[in-house]
């Protein structure tokens, strides 16, 4: 197993495979109500291989989901450069998957309606949605839910309807903004198990933004830490853990503690430049 720490002027680099994503030079700023200019991201600079799962951990409000939805052409950008699956990064993809921490379910569509919504959008007949909708709930753990209303069913259930709507049609790219962050902790743990599974057959590239630092080591293969505003990656941590992984047993091992502790030291320092800066402000 690899552990190591890469500082601020070295680019995060993807093992050998077909490059996925790739962000270079990245700076991005935006105004305060004052009219004030805010550096958000600074040189930033990234590398994600086909296949890979990353996670991003970093200071509350550095700029995390900035970048996750500039790489999802959510958001202009202005200086540096980003390529998605081989081309720039502008508007929705189909190829690209995006959920986000609250499920943005449609209240007066069934669950299976729902899940049914991004084929409806590229134009799959009805046949196909159904079947499809129907299978990735049943990997979901939701077979028998499919006719029900958002509204009657649990909020881990809801979060889970969500997950089974960003997969159904099979995205190449997964970018997840904090998806299990509101859940339980039991919740959260059954739903973590069910993704990886997921991801383990079909590693599909993920970029999954977190604060929770148990829930980064033990599902991805690399851990980026990004800095304070303004952002960019601080270190990068190789997480040489064997797969498939059994996320329980994964935390109560000897790597996974030392993972912990070197993660949340670098976290540590950079919230407190960051609640300064704010403090300054």
């Amino acid at each position: 197993m690899r552990l190591s720490s890469v500082q601020h002027a070295e680019v995060p680099q993807a093992p050998d495979g077909e490059i996925a994503v790739e962000v270079s030079e990245l700076n991005y700023a935006t105004l305060d109500r004052k009219g004030r200019r805010i550096d958000i991201l600074q040189n930033v600079d990234l590398r994600v291989r086909e296949g890979e799962f990353i996670a991003i951990v970093g200071p509350s409000g550095c700029g995390k989901s900035t970048l996750l939805n500039i790489i999802a052409g959510l958001k202009p950008y202005a200086d540096g450069k980003v390529k998605v699956l081989g081309a720039p990064a502008h508007g929705i993809d189909p190829d690209v998957g995006y959920m986000f921490q609250t499920h943005a379910l449609l209240p007066w569509r069934t669950v299976r309606r729902n899940v049914e919504l991004p084929l409806e959008l590229t134009g799959l007949p009805r046949v196909e949605r159904l079947h499809r909708a129907t299978e990735i709930l049943r990997q979901m753990g939701l077979a028998g839910f499919e006719d029900h209303y958002p509204a009657e069913i649990s909020g881990g259930m809801r979060q889970r309807v969500s997950l089974a709507r960003t997969l159904v049609a099979g995205p190449r790219l997964l970018l997840m903004d904090e998806p299990f962050g509101a859940l339980d902790a039991q919740t959260k743990l059954l739903i973590q198990e069910l993704f990886i599974e997921y991801w383990e057959r079909h590693r599909r590239t993920v970029i999954f933004v977190t604060h929770d630092l148990a829930e980064a080591i033990s599902m991805a293969d690399r851990v980026l830490v990004m800095s304070a505003r303004p952002a960019c990656f601080k270190a990068e941590y190789m997480v040489g853990l064997p797969r498939p992984r059994s996320l329980a047993d994964v935390r109560s091992t000897r790597q996974f503690t030392e993972f912990w502790d070197r993660i949340w030291d670098d976290l540590r320092q950079e919230a407190a430049v960051a609640m300064m800066g704010r403090a300054k402000q």
